[in-house]
């Protein structure tokens, strides 16, 4: 019930044109062991107040792409598979919502390819929301619509293909990642000067050896 309650009020976000920004289904809170408040206002040691003494409280620093953002990380799965071509690498995302809600957020993936101790990156693929109006992407109180998502969505299993041929003993370095703001974003914000709207935050690195 408190779950549902949650999404009363943090479900969506939207602009003075009545343009939902972002939005959480509310089959993220059906769950009663595992919903919204379980994962972002998880259990912690310690007291909440001075009133009553308790040994954990709920977490109200809202665990999310800034604070915290292992949590997310275990509800990613990568893969590899080797083809014909190439090989392709897939990325599952087990949470009940997009990986990143926000449109100005990006994910990355980002490959490496060891071939005989020699290592050199592939082609970067970028996962997004971008919203915008009919002049095509704006900034978030300008948009009236969505121009165009490539966002990893709840449950939802993507491939990304390559087509560099791999032998057995080669070595794909697979690295899952984003940015709380789109780089194309930060001089319009003004933003090119801050450290932490610049940082890529890792989510997930993992290794594979083709056979």
């Amino acid at each position: 019930y408190s779950a549902q309650v949650c999404m009363g009020c943090h479900s969506h976000k939207q602009n003075s044109s009545e343009f939902k920004i972002c939005q959480t289904s509310k089959e993220g809170a059906q769950s009663k062991e595992e919903n919204c408040i379980t994962c972002h206002m998880p259990k912690v040691e310690g007291t909440a107040t001075t009133l009553t003494e308790t040994e954990k409280h709920a977490f109200h620093g809202f665990a999310g792409a800034r604070k915290n953002p292992e949590m997310l990380s275990k509800y990613v799965e990568l893969g590899f598979n080797k083809s014909a071509n190439g090989f392709d690498v897939t990325i599952e995302n087990k949470a009940p919502h997009d990986l990143m809600l926000h449109p100005l957020r990006v994910v990355e993936l980002r490959v490496n390819l060891v071939k005989d101790g020699k290592s050199a990156p592939l082609k970067t693929h970028t996962f997004a929301k971008v919203i915008g109006n009919e002049n095509g992407a704006s900034m978030p109180w300008l948009a009236d619509r969505v121009v165009s998502d490539t966002m990893l969505k709840a449950n939802e299993k993507k491939s990304v293909s390559y087509d560099d041929k791999v032998k057995a003993g080669d070595k794909i370095e697979v690295t899952l990642g984003y940015y709380i703001v789109n780089p194309k974003a930060l001089k319009k914000l003004k933003l090119d000067a801050d450290e932490d709207a610049k940082k890529f935050t890792v989510l997930k690195v993992q290794s594979f050896i083709a056979e």
